[in-house]
């Protein structure tokens, strides 16, 4: 991963996640934040047929209880909800959803088909 910007951590990993999520076979979803409308996360994205609410974060920065309360309810409605941390933790996550895709029986199955080929 490009070293990250230091003085605006979460951006710079929202838009390193972005670059790797457009590579990914998903929908994925960035919302701006207009004060309208229901409160949501930075990224909402459909992985191999699940709903999943993702909150991007810099390494020290906690999560309001706006956004803790969505994460909350995107779990209880059975959905999938991650908070990211830092560089290591996007790195992470990014591994977490091309593992999703690998799963057979899911509609991402194919995904590791495409890699290699």
């Amino acid at each position: 991963m490009e070293q990250l910007e230091l003085f605006k951590p979460e951006r710079a990993i929202r838009q390193w996640l972005r670059r790797r999520l457009a590579k990914l076979p998903i929908y994925a979803f960035s919302p701006v934040q207009t004060g309208r409308g229901a409160a949501t996360v930075d990224l909402l994205l459909c992985v191999a047929g699940r709903f999943w609410a993702v909150e991007v974060k810099g390494e020290r920065t906690r999560l309001t209880p706006r956004q803790q309360g969505v994460l909350d309810a995107v779990e209880k409605a059975g959905g999938v909800a991650r908070v990211v941390r830092g560089q290591a933790g996007a790195e992470a996550f990014i591994r977490e959803l091309e593992r999703e895709l690998a799963v057979p029986g899911t509609s991402g199955s194919s995904w590791s088909s495409l890699r290699s080929g």
